[in-house]
């Protein structure tokens, strides 16, 4: 995680509470706004790439959608594409296969095509939204975790 908040140098206070000692740090300040969201927008295209690749649900089966797998998923689409009478067994799990025929080979490859465009279609109206913002605390507040496919 990104640390988006600096500490100008004073005396930390110390105040005794019914929990304990807190401390606090005087002149917290953020860093320059255009800093932070340019952190944030690191933040979140690593953040999109780990949802891209971190699996999707196809017929109540988690899929891997890595890059390996996703190459693998587009080969067989093309070649179900081509032939209606194409089947495959498809590894869905450690040492479960299921045999998928041509129409759900297809299926599969438009359900992983929409899966990442919708990653980066939501990554898009993130950085939309932070780009949009004013204010360095608006910045290290805006969570863009939210709104993102289940894996």
């Amino acid at each position: 995680e990104i640390d988006l908040t600096i500490f100008i140098p004073g005396e930390p206070s110390d105040t005794l509470t019914s929990n304990g000692c807190q401390r606090t740090y005087p002149n917290k300040t953020y860093r320059p706004l255009a800093d932070l969201k340019s952190d944030k927008l690191l933040a979140l295209e690593k953040y999109k790439y780990e949802r891209e690749i971190g699996g999707m649900l196809f017929n109540s089966k988690k899929i891997p959608t890595d890059d390996r797998a996703k190459s693998l998923i587009m080969g067989a689409w093309v070649k179900a594409e081509r032939s209606a009478s194409y089947q495959k067994n498809w590894k869905v799990g450690l040492g479960q296969y299921d045999v998928l025929n041509a129409a759900q080979i297809v299926a599969l490859g438009d359900a992983l095509e929409s899966h990442i465009s919708f990653c980066f279609e939501k990554e898009r109206e993130h950085a939309l939204a932070i780009l949009a913002l004013t204010t360095p605390g608006d910045v290290v507040a805006y969570d863009f975790k939210t709104g993102w496919p289940l894996s």
